[in-house]
């Protein structure tokens, strides 16, 4: 029996796995979820993840409720034998690196890609990247955005890496945050569906 902790970005995602989550259940495999928080602090109603994990039938745990900024904390609290989430966003990637770090493996299961994202992706210049930073700062600074998703990924990176690794990985992860689509975080493996998907993926950098 395995162990697998599900951290879905998306409504997408919980749609998809929730396919397969009963024949897992049924080879004894045991699921456990994370809802991610969505930056809704005034909003008293149940996340939209939340209530759709529910309705699949996850046991699911709220992010906020471990009470730290460390996914290494995480992934020690719950120690899974393996974690399914994504790429896009801080959290997930903060998960990723925390999870290679405590050589757990994480899988992407990719839902029917249809086309080769590469081709609309343009990379932002320096400049583009610089201004859509310092206009995320100010939503930051004037609580208009969420910043539990960077806390996450710096307290975990900074747990994990030495000085100069920590400033490199930092500095990759906020230039690729400006990017128009998610671009791959090392160490995730992706299950596709065709080798379109496949060659998808590739032009996207994921090896």
């Amino acid at each position: 029996m395995a162990k697998i902790l599900f951290v879905p970005t998306n409504s997408r995602e919980i749609t998809q796995f929730g396919l397969i989550k009963p024949e897992l259940e049924a080879m004894k495999h045991e699921i456990t979820a994370i809802a991610l928080d969505r930056g809704r602090a005034l909003d008293k109603s149940r996340e939209p993840l939340e209530a759709l994990l529910q309705e699949k039938g996850f046991s699911y745990r709220p992010i906020n409720d471990y009470r730290t900024y460390s996914l290494l904390n995480i992934i020690s609290q719950e120690n899974p034998d393996i974690i399914v989430t994504d790429w896009s966003g801080f959290t997930p990637n903060a998960l990723i690196y925390a999870a290679n770090y405590s050589g757990i493996p994480c899988l992407q299961i990719n839902d029917g890609i249809t086309s080769d994202y590469f081709a609309v992706k343009k990379i932002p210049s320096l400049g583009q990247s610089f201004y859509r930073l310092v206009r995320r700062a100010f939503r930051l600074l004037f609580f208009k955005a969420n910043p539990r998703p960077l806390l996450y990924l710096t307290v975990t990176l900074a747990s994990i890496c030495r000085p100069w690794q920590f400033v490199r990985k930092m500095t990759a992860e906020m230039l690729k945050s400006t990017y128009p689509i998610s671009s791959y975080t090392e160490g995730l493996n992706i299950a596709v569906i065709s080798p379109f998907a496949r060659n998808a993926h590739i032009s996207m950098g994921a090896p």
